[in-house]
């Protein structure tokens, strides 16, 4: 397997591993706003459930991002992938 082969399947796992964070993260904190919500004495029909919802959402996305970025340097320095990896773009230089 060569080094292009290699950093692809890396993405595609990350990806995967990212987007699972991100239905996990967002779920979670969606149930936790509405329960809070609902606690408070708030209405699922009430015009106050819009903003938190959509701040549980942007919150799940940011939350989700910031952990893939350290299971992924993690991964990376544990298992030394700098040597099986390669960019995929690279800067042509004049």
């Amino acid at each position: 397997m060569n080094k292009k082969l290699s950093t692809i399947l890396f993405i595609l796992g990350g990806t995967l591993v990212n987007l699972l964070l991100m239905i996990i993260f967002i779920s979670s904190l969606l149930a936790a706003t509405s329960a809070i919500l609902r606690g408070l004495g708030y209405e699922p029909g009430s015009s106050i459930y819009i903003p938190f919802l959509i701040g549980a959402i942007f919150g799940g996305m940011v939350l989700a991002f910031i952990v893939y970025s350290k299971i992924t340097k993690f991964v990376q320095n544990k298992y030394n992938l700098e040597k099986y990896l390669e960019p995929l773009f690279k800067i042509k230089r004049r």
